[in-house]
């Protein structure tokens, strides 16, 4: 049973850090992807949209046939989708420039790999069922640091080779995953974990409530998840335009992946560290705190002159992304009931994924018309603006708690 812990939890791990890998490859440097095939931000933004788009559509899909489906297990269906995302990257290597078939494949490819995220809380799940304890935070952990080292590579081989290097990394990555996966396979089918276990319970388990109910019963929540995609502005820009961003200031490729790594590696402290913060300063001072520098960091991106200044905003990772993203999950699990808590949980995913759609949307936009420092003045006003909204409705359920 140790040595299966030892295994279960090395799996999970590895799992984590081949995906964070992969999608350091698509995301982080999407941009000089489609720049160097002679795309505009405005058509970036486009791309982006569609892909988040299908995404949102495909998720619940998805989601739905992985728990119907008996002929494949969790990480079988994680190792087809992975595949999919490698086979559609070939051929965008060979594509020279822009065209509607160059533009098809890569929304496909983004739009396929964003289910892979969904399936690891399954397998963590299916994991759990065998009475072994997965570390997820050691795990997320392990997965940044791999998204660090990506990253920090990364930038460099671009930087040398150019936007077209990209598919390249993707692939490569893309193939440690589905390594990963079939070693993970092969450990669930010598156990037997994740073979389906029919229940007289399972209809009274697996009950929730509609999504009217839930509106009804958390509508102070559901204002309060509205309020995060003001917040997370700065983060979408960045995550997707950083080097036109940086490149006024004299930025290169390479310290996008610097930046990107640096972001990554300052997160795991406070990650790991959260139970710990979280039971001394209390979830609502860590989730304040958290939104201020939020706002504090969209201030400083937009003040940016130089290079050294962009450096100091990343540098506040730590107390923003690693304390917001975890805290939002434990706020929507207290203050939802047991039958409530996947349904409040997906509608804070499915509001910022629409948020997502629209900035991306706008921002290629606004960069080729009014210019980039536009675009980090409304990402600071727009952050500044939920930030004041999110703690106003935090403090306002926290008092209707209490009363």
């Amino acid at each position: 049973m140790k040595k299966l812990e030892k295994t279960l939890n090395l799996e999970h791990n590895l799992l984590q850090a081949a995906f964070l890998m992969v999608a350091a490859a698509m995301t982080s440097f999407v941009s000089p992807f489609y720049l160097v095939k002679g795309y505009t931000n405005t058509q970036i933004g486009l791309h982006l949209t569609v892909g988040s788009l299908l995404a949102i559509i495909g998720q619940p899909i998805f989601a739905d046939f992985v728990d119907r489906t008996k002929r494949f297990n969790t990480v079988e269906m994680m190792m087809i989708v992975s595949v999919i995302p490698a086979i559609l990257f070939i051929p965008l290597y060979f594509m020279k420039e822009a065209s509607l078939i160059l533009s098809i494949i890569s929304v496909l490819a983004s739009a396929t790999f964003s289910l892979v995220g969904p399936l690891f809380a399954a397998i963590g799940f299916k994991m759990s069922e065998t009475g072994i304890k997965t570390d997820y935070g050691f795990a997320r952990a392990f997965g940044s640091l791999s998204y660090a080292a990506t990253c920090f590579v990364m930038g460099r081989l671009v930087d040398k080779f150019g936007g077209n290097f990209v598919p390249i990394v993707v692939i490569f990555t893309d193939i440690c995953l589905l390594i990963v996966c079939a070693f993970t396979n092969k450990t669930f089918h010598e156990n037997h974990i994740g073979e389906v276990v029919h229940s007289e319970n399972t209809q009274e388990e697996d009950d929730t409530v509609s999504f009217k109910d839930f509106i009804k019963n958390n509508t102070s929540l559901m204002l309060l998840c509205l309020s995060v995609p003001f917040i997370m502005f700065t983060s979408n820009i960045i995550g997707y335009y950083l080097i036109q961003i940086i490149e006024p200031l004299g930025g290169t490729i390479t310290d996008s992946g610097n930046l990107s790594s640096l972001a990554a590696v300052l997160e795991l402290p406070c990650m790991m560290g959260f139970s710990k913060i979280e039971s001394k300063l209390k979830l609502n001072n860590v989730l304040t705190i958290a939104a201020i520098t939020y706002a504090i960091k969209a201030i400083t991106v937009y003040l940016s002159n130089n290079m050294t200044m962009i450096y100091v905003a990343f540098c506040m990772q730590f107390s923003s992304f690693a304390l917001f993203t975890p805290g939002m999950v434990e706020y929507i699990n207290r203050h939802t009931t047991r039958k409530e808590t996947v349904r409040g949980q997906a509608l804070y995913t499915t509001i910022t994924s629409v948020g997502t759609m629209i900035v991306s949307s706008l921002s290629g936009y606004i960069i080729d018309n009014l210019g980039v420092k536009t675009l980090t003045l409304v990402s600071a006003i727009s952050c500044c603006f939920g930030v004041v909204l999110y703690i106003f409705l935090l403090n306002k359920n926290e008092k209707k708690k209490s009363s």
